[in-house]
């Protein structure tokens, strides 16, 4: 910009498109999807806690991109935010642990569910915390 310049009111800033917006948590749930429909047998043996980090770890990125989505549909407070991203994130893992039925040797676990929701509401937290919040709504 030059001197002089300035930036044009926020009326007339061109808004974020949804790609952009509604992208980053539509290829992490892509992601979930892809991982969860390989058979059982083409994982290598690993314990108990390596998969419940990775189901945390899977649904703590969803948690924090789709808090950070919902946040630029309307206006609301932030634990409204939180409850509505784990809402939509736990529903999710819930269909996708339903889903591992029609895999082979793959099942439903009730953990999972559990780390899901967790992490799912872990994202959300460390997007409000971190200042993203702010800072997204700002157009940042």
């Amino acid at each position: 910009m030059e001197d002089g310049d300035q930036a044009p009111p926020p009326s007339q800033q061109q808004e974020t498109s949804p790609l952009r917006t509604w992208g980053p948590a539509a290829c992490v749930a892509a992601v979930i999807l892809i991982l969860s429909s390989i058979p059982g047998t083409a994982f290598p043996k690993h314990p108990d806690r390596l998969n419940s980090a990775v189901h945390f770890l899977e649904f703590c990125l969803l948690g924090f991109f789709l808090t950070r989505a919902i946040s630029t549909w309307r206006p609301m407070g932030r634990l409204s935010l939180i409850l509505i991203s784990a809402a939509i994130c736990g529903t999710f893992g819930f269909l996708d642990e339903a889903h591992q039925f029609l895999i082979p040797y793959r099942m439903f676990d009730i953990m999972d569910l559990f780390y899901d929701i967790l992490g799912a509401i872990t994202g959300g937290l460390i997007f409000i915390v971190t200042g993203c919040s702010s800072a997204h709504a700002d157009g940042a």
